[in-house]
């Protein structure tokens, strides 16, 4: 068990947590007013019960991926706010810039489909919460995972930035 592995078990604890509270404060939480504490508790929601949902989704699509272009998957692990696909197969530069790029994708995805769904959203803790998710999902997919692999460590955008191949590189005229 590594040390992202241990922190897996903290983000449990604090996700259930935030679960075990929203149920002992369900009717404060869910009236129709928006304290600092319904939004702190929405802000917990949203990153330790909803974001490991999206990294569920992420991995996911990097091993639909990997089988969709005809290879297998060799491990697939999952750690609530963290995992990874061991994809294997003779795969071509632009094979593996798909498969890291998918999970990418529905991560973004996942984040604008929570923007989607905000003038749906009835209640104002609801709003609140959907937004949060956004703002983290989308922060993270579009801003920290990439500036997190630029700082030099491994990801999927390594290949995504640098196994690009050069046709899709190039735009078109």
């Amino acid at each position: 068990m590594g040390i992202f592995d241990l922190l897996s078990l903290l983000y449990v604890f604090l996700g259930l947590r935030a679960v075990v509270t929203t149920i002992r404060n369900w009717r404060v939480f869910t009236d129709d007013q928006l304290t600092a504490f319904d939004q702190h508790l929405a802000r917990d929601l949203a990153f330790f019960v909803f974001v490991p949902v999206g990294v569920f989704f992420h991995e996911l699509c990097h091993a639909l991926a990997t089988i969709q272009v005809g290879g297998r998957v060799v491990e697939f692990h999952y750690a609530f706010f963290y995992g990874y696909v061991v994809p294997a197969g003779n795969f071509t530069d632009l094979q593996e810039w798909w498969i890291a790029l998918s999970g990418n994708l529905i991560s973004i995805a996942i984040g604008f489909l929570a923007i989607v769904l905000l003038p749906l959203a009835r209640r104002v803790w609801l709003k609140y919460m959907l937004l949060a998710f956004a703002r983290i999902q989308l922060g993270w997919a579009l801003v920290g995972y990439p500036l997190l692999t630029l700082a030099g460590f491994q990801g999927d955008w390594v290949v995504i930035y640098l196994g690009i191949p050069f046709i899709v590189s190039v735009p078109l005229f």
